[in-house]
């Protein structure tokens, strides 16, 4: 605009130059009207440079604007990240607390009458206490097995889709059972590794461990080497067992991983339940960037280990 602005300018100059030379006569209206037209054409320019100025500082503050709100969220999201990493030491400290130098006192304590109980040796009370015991988990593992004919019955979450019905799921269960005896009985060294002081405790968890035979049939061997044949990893895991069951349809792509370090794991069973969201979550991060493949799909797993 500048440029044809300054053209029409030296236009008109020269049209004053000619006048004087006596090319063109101008009268003095002539010249009035010339320079009226002058002044209308600056003022123009200038009212659109100073709109020009105003749009190019209204940008500019908007680009600042957001680049402060940038820098603001990126601020908010380091506090964030560090206070969570705070949280998540301060439960590590809590959980060691509970599990080391609060436990004697509990044991003293917290849990004076159930060992006043065990120290009991009245045959009567011995087995009050265990029946109680039975009844409580038995309830508690045939919840598992009725929620998960539930899910089954209205094809809640994809691994229950693959059942037809519940009748279906009841058959296959059943198939996988009958399988799982046969190969014991065709194989007596993994029979013999049933023969653990704690495997007893496992009967009344048997319905919720019926509701996922179809999913256990491949890990029965390395759970009997690894778990039970006296590894004293059962009294640690039984507690959360049906826990485990309920979540089993997300912990069983990864239990082959978790068997291979169940001995570090084992003693931690509850504190890794209580976040296991948390953890599947980095596993399936580990999974994507491993692009699918099997060797580095548990290298934040590992570091943790």
């Amino acid at each position: 605009q500048r440029k044809r602005n300054n053209q029409r300018q030296s236009s008109d100059v020269e049209v004053v130059q000619n006048t004087v030379e006596g090319k063109n006569v101008m009268t003095e209206n002539e010249l009035e009207l010339l320079n009226s037209q002058w002044k209308d054409q600056s003022r123009f320019v200038g009212n659109q440079l100073e709109e020009e100025d105003v749009e190019t500082d209204e940008i500019s503050m908007n680009e600042l604007q957001l680049d402060l709100m940038k820098t603001r969220s990126a601020e908010l999201q380091s506090n964030i990240l560090l206070d969570r990493i705070k949280l998540q030491r301060l439960e590590r400290r809590i959980q060691c607390c509970e599990s080391s130098e609060l436990g004697l006192f509990e044991r003293a304590v917290g849990n004076t009458l159930d060992s006043l109980n065990e120290m009991d040796t009245n045959p009567i009370t011995v087995l009050q206490r265990q029946a109680r015991k039975f009844t409580n988990t038995f309830s508690e593992s045939s919840s598992v097995l009725l929620r998960k004919i539930d899910r089954v019955s209205t094809r809640t979450g994809p691994n229950n889709r693959s059942y037809a019905s519940v009748t279906d799921f009841i058959v296959k269960e059943t198939s996988a059972g009958i399988r799982i005896v046969g190969s014991l009985l065709s194989h007596p060294d993994q029979l013999s590794q049933l023969i653990d002081k704690e495997t007893p405790t496992l009967i009344p968890h048997v319905p919720a461990i019926l509701s996922r035979l179809d999913r256990l049939e491949s890990h029965i061997a390395p759970i009997l080497s690894r778990v039970l044949n006296n590894k004293q990893h059962l009294p640690t895991i039984e507690p959360y067992l049906p826990e485990i069951l309920e979540r089993f349809d997300d912990i069983e792509p990864h239990l082959p991983w978790i068997l291979e370090n169940i001995d570090v794991l084992a003693p931690y069973t509850g504190l890794l339940l209580k976040h296991i969201d948390e953890l599947l979550l980095y596993a399936e991060v580990d999974e994507y960037e491993a692009g699918g493949g099997n060797k580095d799909n548990y290298a934040f797993a590992e570091q943790l280990l």
